[in-house]
């Protein structure tokens, strides 16, 4: 029995590994078909990270021209607005200058204009001083003339006989005693 039991054993190790190098056998006439299959899946993997691999080089690729073509044109605009700003600041250095000539033209003609006046009204000041010594001088004579007839007046002299100055057409009349001058301007 003991014999038959190791029998028994031995058989059953046997099957055991019968069973084992079977199951083995047949993983390994599975296993290059799982090999092919897992290698196929791999490939895929590998060609679909390939293709997304390069879908993002095209991308980066195409992102990487955007943005050049956006910096030249940055660059372009920033080229016409300076530009633009050193044209803008020759006109206002030109309508500054223009102000400050039309300043300076206004300011010069002022000037002019206040020497002309004050040399007017210094002219109009010695015309009016003038005026004024010929008014007192006639008034001057007037009074003499004034104070002679009056004192003539009062002395009766049949003989003397002035002449009064008439501006009645040209004719001249004699009148005694009274003379009138006549102030032509």
């Amino acid at each position: 029995m003991e014999l038959q039991q190791k029998l028994e054993e031995k058989t059953s190790q046997t099957q055991s590994l019968h069973t084992e190098l079977a199951v083995a056998q047949e993983r390994l006439a599975k296993h290059p078909q799982e090999l092919n299959t897992a290698k196929n899946h791999y490939e895929d993997r590998l060609k679909l990270a390939a293709e997304e691999k390069n879908s993002g080089l095209e991308k980066s690729k195409m992102l990487q021209a955007e943005i050049i073509k956006l910096h030249q044109q940055l660059s372009e605009q920033s080229e016409k607005h300076q530009v633009t700003l050193i044209q803008e600041r020759t006109l206002q250095e030109q309508s500054e200058t223009r102000w400050v000539k039309l300043i300076d033209q206004a300011r010069t003609e002022s000037d002019d204009l206040r020497k002309q006046y004050e040399s007017m009204i210094s002219k109009q000041n010695k015309q009016m001083e003038t005026l004024q010594n010929d008014i007192a001088d006639l008034q001057n004579k007037y009074t003499s003339q004034q104070l002679a007839f009056d004192h003539a007046k009062d002395k009766p002299n049949p003989k003397r006989v002035s002449l009064t100055l008439l501006k009645y057409g040209s004719t001249l009349q004699r009148r005694p005693y009274s003379f009138i001058v006549l102030l032509a301007a």
